[in-house]
């Protein structure tokens, strides 16, 4: 491009202006500002950025991971707006640095980019954090050349400092959510209950509408320290606090207050009768059994005070006291049971089941929790988790499987629950998902009447069943295999089948539980127990999945010991069927 000698002299004073704003980021990026957040310093020097480099548009975005998972900053000339979509997302799953000459006829004319008038675009796409990021620019005039090597050398400094303000957020994020987590649990503490009640109760004043606390403490749990120490008591409110997460519906939050006390914050309902539908609720998942590894299975069961907001207290430190009181005496009166602040309390009694497989399809619920491969994330499987819809809630399968057992349509069931799911898989075009299924035994009926495979199927044994069952194992094996099905181990390598047995059955994927790993931490060092397991089922050329992942720490320790996939709330809760299958779209 050529200039007249009045261009040339404005360029070289703008190069000028350029090369001291660079000396100033430089500065910035090595001792930052006092008195200004990272996320305030961000907005600024990103304000700062568009006026240095004389952009109508500028905007620095992340991908963090969620479900909208594109979080940006956007400055409008000198002024920083919200902007419902931003426009450097499309530069993100590039590696270098592009210019848009012409937005319109390179096909980045999109809804944004015309809000804005924007007609030529610069992508600055990089990493930091280990996350995908790109600052992104624009101009409402037609780009006729690449930036100058002084634009260049500024928006490198500038991406140095974006990185270095990321890690502060992400430091700053870590120190908040560690001072508002219980450590043992992974679920709020008491702190950040009595924050949420209080976000709660603020809102409820200006909507009119009423919130609840239910007070929720284990019953005996004294005895489990007691009798089995408190590492398997730690393991069994890990396994509670699990429990309760998963059944949690969009207005309700779970923390624990401290010892074996959970508290259930609800925003919103209409009648009292709801409530006693969420307790009942509470009440069942306390009840199912708890696995807390090497063969120990404990029963729980709980009481419940509810308190109501504004009747019974106005503020969250009345309702936490007075629901405490309300679960005291449902504890002294009856157990399990619960009650209501100044009403007596009611007996959650336990009706007889009847499974009635005629009406399946109204009467049980198919959730899936996705799988991912362990280095990259992307979803490869998900495992299929069946709910029984009563009139006072859902029944988890701990609940519903024994009475199928005992009525003799155990095999029966686990069929629909496997017809079903690949049903939905077709329906919604995601044949490339592997569906996990559990099989309650080893039946050779069962495989025989296997249906014809319309999506990948992997079906599940736990190891202590294998072990129960080894010749029968291997038949059933044998003749899932030969349709097309994928047959594994769950529970894998904890030593009750021998590595002659293991060898032999070759399984096409293992799962090894977090649950039971944490368990052997104290009694073989946790990190080489897991590496022999793991290399035990590469040597069998068994796809290794490790499963209850509930932690970061856990996922990044499980990838450098070389596991091939991850499942777990730190991936995702169970999710119902719109849900998986939207979030399944978004991260494929």
């Amino acid at each position: 491009m050529s200039y007249t000698d009045e261009q040339q002299s404005e360029r070289g004073s703008t190069s000028n202006t350029l090369l001291r704003r660079t000396e100033r980021l430089q500065t910035i990026a090595e001792i930052g500002v006092i008195g200004e957040s990272p996320l305030e310093q961000t907005r600024r020097i990103l304000e700062d950025s568009v006026a240095a480099l004389q952009f109508d548009y500028g905007e620095f975005g992340e991908a963090n991971g969620e479900a909208d998972s594109y979080v940006r900053l956007c400055v409008v000339g000198a002024g920083a707006e919200n902007l419902e979509r931003g426009v450097g997302w499309r530069g993100l799953d590039r590696e270098k640095p592009f210019a848009v000459f012409d937005t319109v006829q390179e096909g980045f004319d999109d809804e944004a980019v015309r809000a804005l008038g924007l007609k030529s675009l610069l992508f600055w796409p990089f990493t930091a954090e280990g996350k995908r990021c790109v600052l992104c620019f624009g101009w409402k005039r037609l780009l006729d050349e690449f930036i100058s090597e002084e634009e260049i050398e500024y928006i490198d400094v500038l991406v140095t400092l974006v990185a270095r303000l990321l890690k502060a957020l992400d430091q700053a994020r870590g120190i908040a959510e560690r001072a508002d987590t219980d450590s043992l649990t992974g679920i709020p503490n008491r702190n950040a209950v009595l924050q949420h009640l209080g976000t709660v109760i603020a809102a409820s004043q200006r909507s009119g509408a009423n919130a609840a606390v239910l007070y929720i403490d284990l019953n005996h749990f004294k005895r489990i320290n007691d009798e089995h120490g408190h590492a398997v008591g730690d393991a069994a409110l890990r396994g509670v606090a699990s429990r309760l997460k998963s059944v949690l519906r969009k207005h309700e939050v779970i923390g624990r207050l401290g010892g074996d006390e959970f508290c259930l914050v609800v925003s919103s309902f209409r009648e009292e009768d709801e409530l006693q539908i969420i307790a009942r609720r509470v009440l069942d998942t306390l009840s199912e059994p708890t696995n807390v590894g090497n063969g120990l299975t404990l029963y729980t069961s709980g009481s419940i005070g509810i308190a109501i907001y504004p009747r019974d207290g106005t503020t969250a430190a009345e309702l936490l006291s007075r629901a405490d009181q309300a679960m005291y005496r449902a504890k002294v009166e009856r157990s399990p049971s619960f009650a209501f602040y100044g009403a007596a309390a009611v007996t959650a009694v336990e009706q007889p089941m009847r499974i009635d497989l005629a009406d399946f399809s109204k009467r049980f619920v198919l959730c899936y929790q996705p799988i991912v491969a362990a280095r990259s994330g992307r979803p490869i499987a998900a495992e299929v988790l069946s709910r029984w819809l009563q009139d006072d809630g859902m029944r988890l399968p701990g609940k519903f499987l024994q009475a199928a057992q005992e009525q003799g349509v155990l095999s029966k069931l686990d069929g629909l629950i496997l017809q079903s799911a690949m049903q939905r898989v077709a329906h919604h075009h995601a044949g490339h998902c592997v569906l996990h299924v559990n099989v309650s035994e080893p039946d050779p009926a069962f495989a025989d009447s296997l249906p014809a495979l319309t999506a990948p199927v992997a079906l599940e044994l736990s190891e202590e069943q294998v072990a129960d069952n080894t010749d029968g194992y291997l038949d059933f094996a044998a003749a899932c295999r030969a349709r097309g099905y994928r047959v594994g181990i769950s529970r894998f390598g904890w030593g009750r089948l021998p590595l002659r047995a293991l060898a032999e059955m070759r399984p096409d994927f293992v799962k090894i539980s977090m649950a039971d790993v944490r368990e052997s931490a104290a009694r073989r060092g946790e990190r080489d127990y897991l590496r022999t397991m793991i290399d035990q089922a590469h040597r069998m050329s068994a796809l290794v999945i490790a499963e209850a992942v509930e932690t970061e720490s856990e996922r990044e320790w499980l990838v450098a010991s070389g596991v091939d996939a991850l499942q777990g709330y730190e991936i995702s809760s169970p999710l119902a069927e719109e849900d998986f299958f939207l979030w399944l779209r978004r991260y494929s």
